[in-house]
């Protein structure tokens, strides 16, 4: 069994319907638009007052788990860059998917936070990237990346760095 701890990159997350980040009431991580308050912010928003699942989370007791692998088809290349006052966004040409448990899921977009959103036993790394898809249906699924700092990445940095920022 592979065991998946705090070193695991990746973290699934299938949600359905509306996402915070899809408009509405502004919101972030402080003051008024804190994840206390997300719920208030907008009538789409009620389940992160409800939901037992909602971001930003810490992830802690890891278990052992053989999950089915995410299979990957990005074929596409970063079209947009936008900061969005909690996040940059990378657009992405259509056409990259995923594929989970049979489901086909398109990439949609990317976000960069730093510090990362979701913390990892009570503490954020540097940077935690977000891989946006959606199915035909509207459901979502988050590919959720943790990162350290370590050694420039030439692809990353174009991103980080484009003008739109």
């Amino acid at each position: 069994m592979k065991k998946i701890m705090s070193a695991i990159a990746a973290v699934l997350a299938l949600t359905a319907g509306n996402s915070v980040a899809s408009g509405g009431g502004h919101w972030g991580y402080t003051g008024e638009g804190a994840p206390e308050h997300w719920g208030s912010l907008n009538p789409a928003y009620v389940l992160c007052d409800k939901g037992a699942n909602q971001s930003p989370v810490d992830l802690t007791n890891f278990i052992e788990a053989e999950p089915e692998p995410i299979h990957f088809n990005y074929t596409g290349l970063v079209t947009e860059v936008a900061h969005n006052d909690y996040a940059i966004q990378a657009k992405y040409t259509a056409g990259s998917t995923i594929k989970v448990n049979g489901k086909i899921f398109t990439l949609k977009y990317i976000n960069f936070h730093a510090p990362s959103e979701h913390m990892v036993n009570g503490g954020q790394v540097p940077i935690e990237v977000h891989f946006v898809h959606t199915d035909i249906d509207g459901n979502f699924a988050v590919i959720a990346v943790m990162y350290t700092l370590g050694n420039e990445h030439a692809e990353l940095k174009k991103i980080w760095t484009a003008d739109a920022c």
